[in-house]
């Protein structure tokens, strides 16, 4: 990954500096870069499009031999793990959602201005260019999209930029910012919160009750499902025998799950009619690692951010019919739209984690992205999570690859490029396991 601030008008790499290092990537034999296409850049007004910058750094890749995997990044950069820069929504995007309500929204009313409300989808807010008809954020996200393929549409025919990363929520991943660090308000390993609280979301929730002949209050997010900061057995909901497992939690649990998952298929389909498939340029889409409390039977936090897994219903809470695998439902979500599957932390070691404090298990969570990925015949992709510069970092995301079908590695994407990286010996130990997972293709 390019550093975050490679496109802003005066970034922290210098010109040379990038220069220097994309050379030495080639030299490294590494596959390409990943590249933030920050929405509050490339769309300063609306319809008005600049990727100029982009342009000059595929030309420049292009020459090296370097391919680009370019991200729609539809969020805010700022305030997040690893985030070393602020770039903010397009100003005119912003306003607009914040005055209509369609910023995701927490129990206490606040609006996180981290990206749209997926309730903004099929909603015309959005100001247009010269003043036309407003826009909907599905019909803005493919706007931005078709703008960038025409505008890049030489390095596409070469094959030097080779995939669209489609942004579908906060740090550009497929779920809900239900873990915001920004202001201080989420820490590690707090359980997060269900952000379902904008006007729309709530009468969805409610219409959605009200359809299926449930009582009223079903038609609201559950009271006792605490806070960001609270552990899942502080919340009532979320403990070994809590509200998840009625059947209202139930209801509610897979409510959010299928609107996030709507709101994936919706934006895929719009990028798609500007994409074809079985073109040059892939489409990508980024799902997080949130490895904590998943030893536990709620799964509290991937629960909060979208990634309800559910036993069965029954005595025994085991999976068979009627259970629910996250994973699975988007992995099928991407095979539908002909999308790589891109899961972050595989350099994590499950045993340098908090596991008993925090019930941490990434590379139990690890196998099953990947497992889901390839039961949906899926090409796989990968990332780290945090920055990582060490032999053991390296060893295992080798591992975790292995388990990956060859026919379905994809690739894996390094965060980060930057001076760090090209220090000795982290340059000498990255170039090493560039090496070997080329080997191991």
């Amino acid at each position: 990954m390019l550093p975050l601030d490679t496109l802003l008008d005066k970034p922290a790499m210098p010109a040379a500096d990038l220069d220097a290092a994309l050379v030495a990537l080639a030299g490294a034999n590494a596959a390409g870069v990943m590249l933030d296409v920050w929405w509050g850049v490339c769309e300063p007004e609306p319809g008005a499009y600049d990727f100029s910058r982009v342009t000059a750094l595929a030309a420049r890749c292009g020459e090296l031999g370097l391919a680009v995997q370019a991200t729609m990044s539809f969020h805010k950069c700022g305030g997040n793990v690893g985030d070393s820069v602020t770039v903010p929504l397009p100003a005119w995007a912003l306003a607009a959602a914040a005055a209509e309500g369609l910023l995701y929204t927490d129990a206490s009313g606040w609006a996180n201005p981290e990206c749209l409300s997926l309730s903004a989808d099929h909603v015309a807010f959005l100001p247009s260019a010269g003043g036309g008809e407003p826009r909907t954020a599905v019909a803005a996200y493919a706007a931005f999209v078709r703008a960038f393929v025409d505008a890049l549409a030489g390095p596409i025919a070469a094959g030097v930029v080779t995939e669209l990363q489609v942004g579908l929520g906060p740090c550009g991943e497929l779920r809900y910012p239900s873990y915001p660090a920004a202001g201080g308000r989420w820490a590690f390993p707090g359980i997060g919160e269900f952000v379902c609280y904008d006007p729309r979301m709530r009468a969805s929730l409610a219409a959605a009750a009200a359809a299926g002949g449930h009582p009223k209050e079903w038609g609201t997010p559950p009271t006792d499902a605490g806070t960001y900061n609270d552990t899942p057995w502080v919340a009532p909901f979320f403990r070994r025998f809590g509200g998840w497992r009625t059947p209202r939690g139930r209801f509610f649990l897979t409510w959010y799950a299928d609107a996030l998952v709507r709101h994936g298929d919706d934006v895929l389909a719009a990028v798609r009619s500007v994409v074809p498939p079985r073109g040059r340029l892939r489409l990508a889409v980024k799902v997080s690692g949130i490895h904590w409390w998943r030893s536990t039977a709620s799964r509290a936090a991937e629960a909060t951010c979208g990634y309800v897994c559910l036993p069965r219903d029954g005595p025994l809470g085991l999976f068979g019919a009627g259970a629910v695998d996250a994973y699975a439902r988007l992995a099928a979500l991407f095979a539908r739209h002909d999308a790589v599957f891109d899961f972050t932390c595989l350099e994590m070691w499950t045993w340098k984690q908090p596991l008993w404090a925090a019930r941490c298990e990434p590379e139990r969570l690890v196998r099953d992205a990947v497992d889901a990925a390839a039961a949906a015949g899926v090409a796989f992709a990968g990332e780290n999570a945090l920055e990582r510069y060490d032999e053991e970092a390296y060893r295992q995301v080798e591992k975790a690859f292995r388990r990956v079908p060859r026919g379905r590695r994809y690739g894996f994407t390094y965060l980060r490029m930057g001076a760090t990286l090209m220090e000795e010996p982290h340059w000498a130990q990255f170039c090493a396991f560039v090496s070997r997972m080329r080997a191991k293709g």
